[in-house]
Order: structure tokens, then sequence, then C-alpha cells
């Protein structure tokens, strides 16, 4: 598909079939996003994948904070009543590109499944990558027929308005070349970078994570469990305001009215963390003013559906 096809896709109401990829233990903004997927009536999840990140102070090896994610997807699942053989999951690779010394692809059953996935798919397959992409890139490496049938939503990186930006948030971070390699091999993207006009801007205050209703598993997960693990002190909880970055990506497949996008040249990142800019480069469709209120309040219309299980 075109990029402008892929722009008409994006506003059409037409159910987008997804793979969820995500840091899913580095903060609470990933399951929040992951319930978004399950509850909206846009979104088919096909699968959901885990990757590692970049936290020294809770995990030495890359390899622990994935398999942390793994164990999380099942911890949703759990609460929410999702049968894993209905919607898989999927480990990511023990460690990332910018460790290889060649900067080659990262195996793992995230890749394999994305690969396999996209393959078998007759419309095109959206990556829903939330975290670092190196499932994602390292499958469009180790097979580049996909890129024919596939697109990546992609958190990661800062806004291109920002004067002499330092390009530098976690997502890249967990993953230098991976990010590098996203914006500069020719796969399908929707940039949704973070700082300046872009998803950072969306977050959740006490009241939104208040209005996910029931005395379900996943309603107490997802209303009472959660939000503590952003503020644990009683008396500062009625004041949090959790940036929640990550549900703009299920907002772009679901409410895709709820921001702007264009059809831009994609940015080099280099070495030293800095935009640089060739005209000659791909294009890429990228996101930015996501409207906050409009994305939560779907975000918890749908997180109230997939918790009623």
């Amino acid at each position: 598909m075109t990029l402008e096809e892929i722009l008409l896709d994006l506003k059409s109401d037409r159910v987008k079939k997804v793979i969820f990829d995500g840091d899913m233990y580095a903060e609470v903004d990933d399951q929040y996003a992951l319930a978004y997927c399950l509850g909206s009536d846009k979104i088919e999840v096909l699968s959901v994948s885990t990757e590692h990140f970049v936290d020294e102070a809770r995990f030495t090896v890359l390899k622990d904070s994935m398999e942390m994610g793994y164990k999380e997807i099942f911890r949703i699942y759990d609460a929410l009543g999702i049968d894993p053989e209905k919607c898989p999951a999927y480990k990511g690779a023990d460690n990332s590109i910018s460790n290889d010394p060649n900067f080659a692809p990262q195996d793992s059953p995230a890749a394999r499944n994305i690969i396999n996935t996209v393959k078998n798919s007759d419309e095109i397959i959206y990556v829903l990558s939330t975290g670092p992409c190196t499932a994602v890139v390292s499958a469009c490496m180790i097979d580049p027929s996909i890129t024919k049938n596939l697109c990546v939503l992609w958190l990661g990186c800062h806004c291109i308005d920002i004067p002499n930006c330092y390009v530098s948030e976690c997502n890249l971070n967990s993953d230098y070349a991976a990010g590098q390699l996203l914006l500069n091999l020719d796969i399908p993207l929707v940039l949704l970078p973070c700082h300046g006009r872009g998803s950072i801007n969306v977050y959740m205050e006490y009241e939104d994570f208040m209005r996910i209703e029931g005395d379900t598993p996943g309603a107490k997960l997802f209303r009472e469990i959660y939000p503590r693990q952003c503020e644990k002190e009683e008396d500062k909880l009625r004041a949090i305001r959790k940036i929640m970055c990550d549900l703009v990506a299920p907002a772009t497949l679901a409410l895709n009215d709820s921001m702007s996008y264009r059809i831009i040249t994609a940015p080099v990142v280099t070495d030293n963390n800095r935009y640089a800019w060739d005209s000659t480069r791909r294009k890429i469709i990228y996101m930015e003013d996501p409207d906050c209120r409009r994305i939560v309040d779907d975000a918890i219309k749908a997180i109230n559906n997939a918790v009623k299980a």
C-alpha cells in the first residue's frame, strides 16, 4: 500500500487487524493501551508481544525486562478473561540490535510471529509498537517482503518542530539502532513522536482512572491496582496526572480524527541524538496534535468494555 492509501485506511471505519508490541513492564501506559485495543470495536487484536527496555535501576540484564513484560501480558489476560489460545502472546528478543556489533536483526518469537501473520494475511497488518521497535525492524530485515502488507505505528523519537532538538526518549534509547533502521529502511511507518506537539500531551488524572466501572478483576486492576503503581502514597493519589503516551497508538486506529497527519520526508536520527534532513529520503506518515480529552474518553470507553468479562 502507498502512504496515501494507508492514510485513507487509517481514516476509514474498517476494523483494523493489529499486532500489539510493547514494553509491557516499563510503565503502565502500555497496559492501558493494550486494554484500549482489546475493548475497541475498531480494532481486532491478533496477538501481543513484549519487548525489553532499558531501566538499569530495576534490571541489569535486558532479557529480564522482557521476561517480566511477558508475565504482565498474562496478568492482563487473567484479569480480563482472555484466552491466550485465541490471542497468543510472544516474547521479544533477549537483546537489542544496538548491542550487536554488526547491527544484525534480533530473531525472536515476536519477530517470527510478525512475519508469519503478515505473510498469511490478505489485508494490511498494523503493528502497534509502543516500546523499542526491535521486533518489527528485525522481522522486516529477516523477510523484507512483509513490508508490502504491513504498517508500523511507532511511538518514538521527538517532534520535528523542536529547534535543535536533542532526540532522546525511552523507546528510542532502549534500542537506538532499531529506531534508526526503522526510519532508514523502506518500512511503511506512521511516526508517533513524543515531546513537543506529540504523545506526551496525553495524560490521565485520578478522576479518569475512577471512571473505570465494575467489580470484575479487570476493573479493579485498571481502576485500583495500576494507579497505585503510579503513586503509592494515599494523600497524593488524588493528584495523579499520569502521562499516557501509548494511548495515542490505538487512538490512531480507533479515533482517527483525534490527531492530525501529514506525509513528510523521514528524518535521519544521527549517532549524536540529532535530526538531520535529506530531501532524497523516503516518505513517512507523521502524527501531531493529539486531542488528549477525546483520546482518554475513547480509551476509557473501550477499557470499560474490556473489563466487563
